[in-house]
């Protein structure tokens, strides 16, 4: 168990975002996209090797995100903004800024969820996660082939489906311009959306290693989640 001063960090295994204590629902399994239509399919390895082209042109990405979740109905339920880092292969950050300060980091094959204002620090086993849209931001090709139907609708735009029947998710939507994502977009099996715009997208900027570290700091409560 990590204690206050003790550093968190080390190889990441591709994965899901958690869902805040607002249920957040960003990579999580509460999310995905609607609207998907199938059209003249390419063979699945031709169009996964067609978006993991597109992943491969970076070894690291950072950017800003603002995320809106919304009802079957299209009510807004809730709207994030923050900041995010990748490294490949294995390493992401995702730093909701506002209106709750909180991090998710996923290091040694877990993920952790720390809330600033509930001051909480939270560990979770990150077991079954390569199947996550998180993994497709990994570039992780094992899992785009064996988990998605791909299907390439225009010029950098990617619509996926998961093959398997019990996903939480429904559909995912990834738009590129260029090689840079701009967009994602999941649909869970509730018919909740959600839509999240990438901006100030930087393609291979020099990262720390603190970038993916954690320190926990002083009268933080530790938790970890046993599988």
């Amino acid at each position: 168990m990590l204690r206050s001063g003790e550093k968190l960090c080390g190889k990441w295994s591709p994965g899901i975002l958690l869902k805040s204590r607002y249920e957040i629902g960003i990579f999580g399994g509460a999310c995905a996209l609607c609207g998907f239509l199938m059209a003249l399919l390419t063979p699945l390895p031709v169009l996964a090797e067609s978006l993991e082209e597109r992943l491969r042109v970076f070894q690291t990405l950072t950017g800003d995100f603002r995320q809106q979740l919304r009802s079957a109905e299209g009510e807004l339920l809730q709207e994030h903004s923050g900041s995010f880092s990748l490294r490949q292969p294995g390493k992401f950050r995702w730093h909701i800024q506002e209106p709750d300060e909180q991090l998710l980091l996923l290091v040694d094959g877990e993920l952790l969820h720390y809330d600033v204002e509930l001051a909480t620090a939270t560990l979770n086993p990150s077991g079954g996660v390569t199947a996550t849209p998180l993994a497709i931001l990994g570039g992780e090709t094992a899992a785009i082939q064996s988990f998605y139907q791909v299907e390439e609708k225009s010029e950098g735009a990617f619509a996926l489906r998961p093959l398997d029947d019990s996903s939480p998710l429904t559909l995912i939507h990834l738009h590129f311009a260029g090689n840079t994502l701009v967009s994602m977009n999941f649909q869970d099996r509730l018919l909740q959306t959600t839509e999240i715009e990438f901006s100030s997208v930087r393609i291979n900027p020099p990262l720390p290693k603190s970038e993916f570290a954690f320190v926990i700091p002083e009268g933080v409560d530790y938790f970890r989640n046993e599988p």
